[in-house]
């Protein structure tokens, strides 16, 4: 069997998205610049259990008294989410969304890395606005949802570009719906 780590490397180095791995463990971080918003992505694997897992933190950390409406947005979304859902730290108040999958004896392939990689990206970038609009501005969660949905686009693999962490923007090649975009951060891929 392939080895999954491998296998995202790889899939990041034909896609030109640079990455940093962080230490010792399984983990790479990569920067993506959205329409939105900059995030960076962890990439978790769990080689025994053969799992993968992307993690996008906002950029945003959301004060204790605004928790409960962040949650409301964050649910309200993860309802019309077809891969991945929000996540929101209580102690940290912080908002990430996560893909992820288990492969068992299958080895994972450039395409099946790219839908979770790209749908969280995707996903991420195009609930942002949601979920700034209720954290600085006086907007409920339904209606920030509303908003959202009806501007027109939907949470596909068009609606942000990715950076390759590191070296400041740069094309990272074509892929994502047609268009990869930039990846920031550092690199020692």
């Amino acid at each position: 069997m392939k080895a999954i780590m491998e296998a995202v490397k790889e899939f990041c180095r034909s896609n030109d998205i640079r990455f940093e791995e962080m230490g010792d463990d399984p983990v790479l971080r990569l920067g993506v610049a959205g329409k939105n918003a900059s995030f960076f992505t962890y990439v978790t694997v769990e080689e025994e259990d053969r799992a993968l897992s992307f993690r996008t933190i906002y950029p945003i950390t959301v004060p204790k008294n605004r928790l409960p409406q962040i949650i409301e947005v964050t649910t309200l979304a993860n309802g019309g989410i077809r891969l991945g859902s929000f996540e929101v730290s209580l102690t940290h108040g912080r908002i990430a969304f996560k893909t992820s999958a288990m492969f068992g004896p299958q080895d994972p392939d450039d395409t099946m890395i790219k839908h979770l990689c790209f749908a969280n990206w995707a996903s991420s970038d195009h609930f942002f606005p949601a979920c700034s609009a209720v954290l600085f501005g006086d907007i409920s969660p339904k209606e920030a949802i509303k908003l959202v949905e009806a501007d027109g686009e939907s949470a596909d693999t068009d609606s942000c570009s990715s950076k390759p962490a590191g070296s400041g923007a740069s094309t990272a090649g074509q892929g994502w719906g047609g268009r990869l975009g930039h990846v920031m951060g550092p690199s020692s891929n």
